[in-house]
């Protein structure tokens, strides 16, 4: 017989994949059996066979709005009680009251932080009775290091002639990873080891801009040249 787990069940609907990808990972991390969809219509289906614990839908989709899957869950009678979350880049209080009358029970204004949408989620789901779901295997909850445990960068350092890459990873824009990256290539530089600072945003780089330098030869620009004129680009 197979073991029978108590786990919530959230169905989210964003017609973006980006987005779908980031919420489903973050709340799949801590634990919840999510089910994702970019398209509205699939979305209402979904729903009415796997009855989730929690919605989750955006607002402005093409095929159909967030309100209008609001309204159609609503008038479900086995959805009638499922929670549901709005999430909009819409930030008007008159379509935040145009979510709750069509029957949204929270509305999250787009960015939001990922320990936000969870707390908002646990707060829903405070009074509900998760599901069994059979044959599920337990989530596994991403555990950070404590500090204590982590590497120096001095340990990592410790061999001079050794090549080491450092990566630098900012998610979102304005968190400081271009001032991070800036300062630990000049600490580096400043302990005498030979170091190249690279901007791999394709897009726009920002390192040129903060050390106000030319930056006609960024990876943005190099990558619009063709291979033979790659050499002298650079």
């Amino acid at each position: 017989m197979a073991e029978e787990l108590l786990s919530y069940k959230i169905l989210a609907i964003d017609d973006h994949p980006e987005t779908l990808s980031i919420i489903q990972q973050v709340l799949e991390q801590h634990g919840y059996d999510v089910t994702a969809t970019n398209s509205a219509t699939h979305g209402i289906s979904l729903a009415e066979v796997e009855l989730p614990d929690l919605v989750l839908v955006d607002g402005m989709m093409p095929e159909m709005d967030g309100w209008e899957v609001c309204r159609r869950l609503r008038a479900m009678p086995a959805l009638a009680d499922v929670r549901i979350i709005m999430f909009s880049a819409v930030s008007e209080a008159e379509q935040k009251l145009a979510g709750f009358d069509a029957g949204a029970d929270d509305y999250l204004t787009k960015p939001t932080e990922p320990m936000e949408l969870i707390d908002r989620v646990n707060t829903l789901l405070e009074n509900v009775t998760p599901k069994p779901r059979p044959d599920q295997a337990p989530a596994q909850k991403t555990q950070a290091l404590p500090e204590s445990k982590l590497p120096s960068l001095s340990s990592v350092f410790d061999e001079p002639e050794e090549s080491t890459l450092v990566a630098v990873l900012g998610v979102r824009g304005g968190s400081g990873a271009t001032t991070l990256a800036i300062n630990l290539a000049a600490s580096l530089a400043h302990s005498q080891r030979a170091t190249t600072l690279v901007d791999l945003d394709l897009a726009q780089g920002h390192v040129a801009h903060y050390l106000k330098q030319n930056g006609r030869n960024g990876l943005n620009a190099l990558a619009s040249l063709p291979p033979e004129n790659l050499a002298a680009g650079i």
